[in-house]
């Protein structure tokens, strides 16, 4: 028997949607010196929580838009007053995919959001792909992490 788990060097979690918060929220630069958010999600996997940032410029606003609409917030999108720093702590969901790389190996990245309990129907750490049906268990208030 051995001094590790092998289990413990998967360090993505599998593809599919996952209840998540938005942790933190803060503005910077591109390298080119153009706006950009990054925004860090704490995301709930049945394995282990795990931070995910995104990042949020002038080419991808199509994915801030859907960040908005998945907070309820799309006619503030469309009038230039959404902010995701006010959604600090606020529960959504994310559709994560797995993607390689030489430089970096396996990541997780977040590919889409939708409003909370839409995809992973409230489970705490619960995977549900898209299109499965899942009936959730009874939860306490003492079994959601947010």
């Amino acid at each position: 028997m051995g001094w590790y788990n092998p289990n413990d060097a998967i360090t993505v979690a599998r593809e599919g949607w996952y209840p998540a918060i938005i942790e933190s929220v803060s503005m910077g630069q591109t390298k080119k010196g153009a706006p950009m958010e990054t925004i860090a999600f704490r995301v709930y996997t049945p394995r282990k929580e795990m931070v995910i940032k995104d990042y949020f410029h002038p080419q991808n606003l199509w994915k801030y838009k859907k960040l908005a609409i998945a907070l309820g917030q799309l006619a503030e999108f469309e009038s230039s007053g959404f902010e995701a720093g006010n959604f600090q702590g606020k529960a959504i969901e994310v559709d994560l995919s797995i993607e390689s790389s030489a430089q970096y190996g396996d990541q997780n990245k977040i590919g889409a959001f939708a409003a909370s309990g839409t995809n992973t129907q409230g489970v705490s750490g619960g995977s549900v792909q898209q299109g499965q049906q899942q009936n959730p268990p009874t939860l306490t208030a003492d079994d959601i992490p947010f």
